[in-house]
């Protein structure tokens, strides 16, 4: 399932450089970074930071994953995870906006955007704990990565599977963030309906997965052959 997950994380750049474009060119005014070597490292961290928080997330994720490979129930999850991507898409439910409807999905949003309020009011943040903020920030195309490290089968599995969309999203947001010439694109990108159709497709592969794969049953430590394969 990798290609899978860095593939999520490309194609959904534009996505990403809609929601979070603004942050990071805010947090790239703010690094004190020269151009060149200096300002290179600055967006690293900070692009690593997300990737740190997105590793993290899909450990915790894995843990459930596998309990339910333990339960012999993956390719059912599989394909229930699928039918809800497909029932979003097809209802033209926002996933981020149902969420929101949650009261301690609020609260917890509302403690990450002040934690980020408080750090852009620093003269120079630090990159990568900023970044690490950032990764735990809503965001519609993390919870669709999520919705795959759920199914992947175990704790490594799904660190893995965010690891390697996390790899994806870095071209687009280090390309913004070190590129001046991309602010202007930024604004004419159409992300709110580029979300959906990644949200389909995904669903589709999960739902086709789930009824073709043979998914793991057991926690194996010499799956990753397999991880890679499929």
């Amino acid at each position: 399932m990798i290609w899978v997950a860095f593939s999520l994380g490309l194609f959904g750049s534009l996505h990403c450089l809609g929601m979070c474009g603004p942050l990071a060119l805010g947090y790239s005014g703010l690094s004190g970074s020269k151009p060149g070597v200096s300002a290179a490292i600055h967006s690293a961290l900070y692009n690593f930071g997300r990737v740190l928080s997105y590793m993290l997330l899909g450990f915790l994720f894995g843990l459930l994953s596998s309990v339910v490979t333990l339960s012999g129930m993956q390719n059912k999850l599989s394909i229930a995870a699928g039918v809800v991507l497909v029932f979003l898409f097809l209802m033209s439910l926002d996933l981020e906006r149902v969420l929101g409807k949650i009261g301690w999905y609020r609260s917890f949003t509302k403690v990450i955007q002040a934690q980020i309020s408080q750090r852009l009011r620093h003269k120079r943040p630090n990159p990568l704990l900023f970044g690490i903020i950032n990764g735990f920030l809503p965001c519609g195309m993390v919870y669709l990565a999520l919705a795959g490290a759920l199914t992947a089968g175990n704790v490594f599995y799904s660190t893995s599977f965010m690891l390697f969309f996390g790899l994806g999203t870095f071209p687009a947001l280090l390309s913004l963030m070190l590129g001046s010439k991309f602010v202007g694109f930024r604004s004419k990108i159409p992300y709110t309906k580029i979300l959906p159709y990644v949200g389909l497709l995904l669903g589709v592969y999960l739902i086709i997965r789930g009824f073709m794969f043979e998914l793991p049953k057991t926690l194996d430590v010499n799956f990753l052959p397999d991880f890679i394969c499929h």
